[in-house]
């Protein structure tokens, strides 16, 4: 994995490695002004720590919204589920820490496999390629789904987005 890759997440977030390391991955992120609020999610073994750099950047944390501006940071622990967009009207940029790095920088990448590919939409990637990475990166990132739909739909939903070749290389 290299400095200065670059991954789109979705048509209104990318971010940049700056360090990556098994103990740390640092991006520069970037959110484009959008109403689209990505899938709350959490992280089961994994915190992060974000420094909001410019724009208006809103974080739904734990239950909570707050509005992060410029200088402003927020600590993410593992297990608490969150999500984070762009509510202003400009760029929004962050530097973001994930620890332990774990697989976070080759699911980034993963994304970016998928939405090549054509499975693709605005919001990151359709349904069966999210449920495919939820399986695959259980470990890193786990939607705000109910325990019968990650146990029972998911699984299913993988299976059809292998059998019709979707590939997370």
């Amino acid at each position: 994995m290299a400095q200065g890759d670059v991954f789109e997440l979705n048509d209104h977030e990318k971010v940049t490695v700056r360090t990556s390391s098994a103990e740390l991955l640092e991006l520069d992120a970037e959110w484009q002004p959008s109403k689209h609020k990505p899938l709350p999610h959490s992280h089961p073994s994994q915190d992060e720590h974000f420094e909001v750099t410019e724009g208006e950047l809103s974080v739904k944390l734990g239950g909570k919204t707050r509005v992060l501006g410029a200088g402003d940071t927020v600590d993410v622990p593992r297990g608490v589920v969150h999500t984070f967009w762009n509510t202003g009207t400009g760029t929004a940029r962050a530097k973001w820490q994930v620890r332990p790095a774990q697989r976070t920088e080759e699911f980034f990448r993963a994304i970016g496999s998928l939405r090549k590919q054509g499975h693709g939409t605005s919001a990151g990637v359709s349904p069966p390629a999210g449920a495919l990475l939820a399986r695959e990166f259980s470990n890193e990132f786990r939607p705000a789904l109910s325990q019968i739909t990650r146990t029972l739909f998911l699984p299913a939903l993988a299976a059809v987005a292998r059998r019709r070749g979707y590939r997370l290389d």
